[in-house]
C-alpha cells in the first residue's frame, strides 16, 4: 500500500496480487487472484478515538481510495475481503497532518504515478494514475506529482530541486544524513526555476522522471523548494529499486 497526504485528503492505492487458494471444493469454480466482488475499505480513526472513523470503499482488484479529513493524528487502515476467495487482508499505520498556515510555503507528499500520454494538470487527473507501491524498477520511468501551498500574490520565483539519494548504512548514519549532519552525493539530481503564481492558494505540479541504472536497494526521493528570503521547504518519499 502506498498512502499519501495531499492537502486535507488521504489517498491510498492497493495492488493487484495474484493469489490461488491451496484447495478448491469441487462445487466451486477456481479463482485466481482477485474476483470482481473483492471489497476494499480505507478507514481513518482519530488518535483520540472519540468519534466514528472516516471511510471510503471500493470494489475490484485494484484502484485508489481517498478521504478528506481535518488536520490531526489518525490510525489509517486499508482492508480487503474476498467472499469468493475466502481471504482477507489489512495494513495499518499511524498518520499525522498539521494545519497549514496561510502565506507559509509548504509541500505536499510526493505522489508516485504511472506514466501516461501527458502530464496531469490537477490532482483529480493524477489520482487514477497513483501507483499502489513504492517499489520501482531501476532504469524505469515514473511521474512525480505534488502540490505547493502558502504562495502569496508577490509572484516570487520558485526554485525546485529533485534528487535521489541512497539510504544504505546503519540506522545512526541514515538518521544523521536525514537531518543534514552527514552529507552524501545524490545519484540523480535535477533543478529548475519557475515564475511564482499571481494567485494565492495551491499550485499543482508534475514531472516525468527517467531513473538512471542503479543498484537494487532503498533510496530517498527528495524534493526541495526555495523562495528568495524565505525558508527552504522539502518533501521526501522512500522508494525501493529492484
Amino acid at each position: 500500500m502506498d498512502s499519501s497526504r495531499v492537502g486535507n485528503r488521504w489517498l491510498a492505492g492497493w495492488p493487484k496480487v495474484e493469489w490461488t487458494p491451496p484447495r478448491t471444493p469441487l462445487w466451486e469454480l477456481a479463482q485466481d487472484g482477485y474476483s470482481a466482488d473483492t471489497l476494499a475499505g480505507l478507514f481513518l480513526l482519530a488518535d483520540m478515538g472519540d468519534r466514528a472513523p472516516l471511510a471510503a470503499f471500493g470494489v475490484g482488484g485494484e484502484g485508489v481510495l481517498q478521504i478528506a479529513a481535518p488536520p490531526g493524528g489518525y490510525l489509517l487502515s486499508l482492508e480487503q475481503w474476498s467472499p469468493i476467495g475466502r481471504w482477507g487482508a489489512r495494513v495499518r499505520h499511524g498518520v499525522r497532518a498539521a494545519p497549514i498556515p496561510p502565506d507559509v510555503p509548504h509541500l505536499s507528499d510526493l505522489l508516485l504515478l504511472n506514466v501516461g500520454e501527458g502530464l496531469p494538470t490537477s490532482l483529480s487527473e493524477a489520482i487514477p494514475r497513483l501507483r499502489p507501491s513504492t517499489g520501482l524498477r531501476s532504469e524505469g520511468r515514473l511521474t512525480v506529482a505534488w502540490e505547493v501551498y502558502g504562495l502569496s500574490r508577490r509572484r516570487e520565483p520558485l526554485t525546485f530541486r529533485l534528487s535521489l539519494v541512497g539510504e544504505e548504512g546503519s540506522l545512526i548514519r541514515r538518521a544523521l544524513r536525514r537531518i543534514g549532519l552527514l552529507g552524501k552525493a545524490p545519484v540523480f539530481s535535477l533543478s529548475w526555476v519557475e515564475e511564482g503564481s499571481s494567485q494565492p492558494g495551491l499550485l499543482f505540479r508534475a514531472i516525468d522522471v527517467d531513473l538512471p541504472p542503479l543498484e537494487a536497494g532503498r533510496y530517498v526521493l527528495r524534493l526541495e523548494m526555495e523562495i528568495p528570503f524565505r525558508s527552504k521547504v522539502e518533501s521526501h518519499r522512500r522508494i525501493t529499486l529492484f
